[in-house]
């Protein structure tokens, strides 16, 4: 059960910062007209996806996920800037809900009615949830690349419950997240697609709050 819920919470830690960032990048071509990798600038990027970010308020939609042992699910999810979001697994019907209420991460088992949670601040959900996002001064980031039609942002925890390394994919020069890709510490590697994505929409407060918040009052 920890080693699963610690998976989820990866998972879900990634999700929000896929279903966040987005940033469009020219490509160059060569002499004889062969596209090439456009150089990136990588200030110039984090700062524009942190423009983006803080811009946010809040988001809804779906997501597909597909791990390495072939092993497929889906579910919903809700963002609610600063420090809220949540994430229902609906493939199996029991599968955990994920609530960050702003101070923690919560891991829901539907099945066995039980919780685990977790600090905000001891996973990659802080960096992105947080009010003043700068990413360019953020250890966590480690890589920006470009090639023609598509931007990869890559970014590493290397501790904490949610260690691991993210790759987003975004397509360009549209600025449409396509996918991304979770390698956990033991090189085990989760793609996850999202669709219908909506944002500047009303959510219930409620979608944010957990049942063990009332432990904390």
């Amino acid at each position: 059960m920890k080693n699963l819920n610690r998976r989820l919470l990866l998972t879900s830690a990634f999700c929000l910062a896929a279903s966040s960032l987005s940033y469009a990048s020219a490509a160059a071509e060569t002499a004889d007209g062969a596209p090439t990798q456009a150089p990136v600038n990588q200030g110039e990027v984090l700062t524009r996806v942190s423009d983006y970010l803080n811009s946010l308020t809040t988001m809804k939609g779906s997501f597909t996920q597909f791990e390495q042992n072939g092993h497929m699910s889906e579910g919903l999810f809700f963002l609610h800037r600063p420090g809220r979001l949540r994430f229902e697994y609906q493939s199996p019907p029991d599968a955990p809900i994920i609530v960050a209420d702003g101070s923690w991460v919560f891991v829901e088992d539907r099945r066995l009615k039980t919780t685990n949670r977790f600090p905000l601040s001891a996973t990659p959900l802080h960096i992105l949830l947080k009010g003043d996002l700068d990413l360019e001064k953020d250890a966590n980031i480690v890589g920006v690349e470009s090639e023609p039609g598509i931007l990869r942002v890559t970014a590493r925890e290397d501790v904490g419950p949610a260690k691991g390394e993210l790759t987003m994919v975004f397509s360009d020069p549209a600025m449409e997240l396509r996918n991304w890709i979770i390698k956990d510490s033991r090189g085990l590697t989760t793609t996850v697609s999202l669709s219908n994505v909506r944002r500047d929409i009303s959510l219930a407060p409620s979608l944010f709050e957990s049942e063990d918040d009332a432990l904390d009052e």
